[in-house]
């Protein structure tokens, strides 16, 4: 028997009359779709699962690069510092193994008489002065840190004046070489002694060459690859 359109408006009143009804007609009218959506909703359910478990992952990941990112940064770090120490001690030895072959008397015997290296324990006039008060406990450590302190003869014979020479070494002087050894001969002289300084060194800045001529530092500069 065809279905009419006023059967179709028929059945559709009763559904409103009885809408409990309404679910199994769901089931009759859409079984195969509902089947079809559920099994689809079910698929992209697991693909969402799959792709939480991806992104909780690739997070867990992305944390870990981070701590070994901060990792290799403090390694670095602290391999940097070594490195920096290890030059700096390499620097230290070259220098002090400079300073030992540098022959300090030998060289100022170039421009006085019968140099010899004295410790500024063996100056009278330094020790009184620090004693009365003229240098101070700062100035005493500036001159015992100088490299050499020589004491010579500005000429022949015995009654020829002494003079205390205040000498830094290093394998390349700057300004503030020159500019320290320029204060610690000024000490001396502070304390009543006739006093010259003197800077050596393999290389001289252009700054230390200029600033030498303004202070009256003496340069001894080698003219070969290794000190005399």
């Amino acid at each position: 028997m065809a279905f009419t359109v006023n059967d179709v408006q028929d059945f559709v009143a009763l559904l409103r009359q009885h809408p409990e009804w309404r679910d199994r007609v769901r089931e009759v009218v859409l079984g195969d779709d509902m089947v079809r959506i559920d099994a689809r909703f079910e698929r992209i359910e697991a693909t969402l699962d799959r792709i939480s478990v991806d992104m909780a992952r690739f997070w867990a990941a992305i944390e870990e690069l981070r701590a070994t990112t901060s990792e290799l940064r403090v390694t670095t770090a602290d391999l940097v510092r070594k490195v920096d120490t290890l030059t700096g001690k390499v620097a230290n030895l070259e220098g002090s193994d400079y300073e030992r072959r540098f022959h300090a008397v030998s060289r100022l015997a170039q421009y006085f008489r019968r140099p010899r290296e004295v410790s500024i324990g063996d100056v009278d006039l330094i020790i009184e002065a620090r004693d009365a008060g003229q240098l101070s406990q700062r100035d005493i450590e500036q001159l015992a840190a100088l490299d050499f302190l020589v004491r010579a003869r500005r000429g022949p014979g015995a009654d020829a004046p002494d003079v205390y020479v205040a000498l830094e070494v290093s394998l390349t002087v700057d300004g503030r070489d020159v500019q320290r050894v320029a204060d610690r001969a000024a000490i001396l002289r502070r304390a009543g002694l006739d006093a010259e300084a003197f800077a050596g060194s393999r290389v001289v800045t252009a700054e230390a060459a200029a600033l030498a001529d303004a202070v009256g530092v003496t340069l001894l500069v080698d003219q070969t690859s290794d000190a005399a």
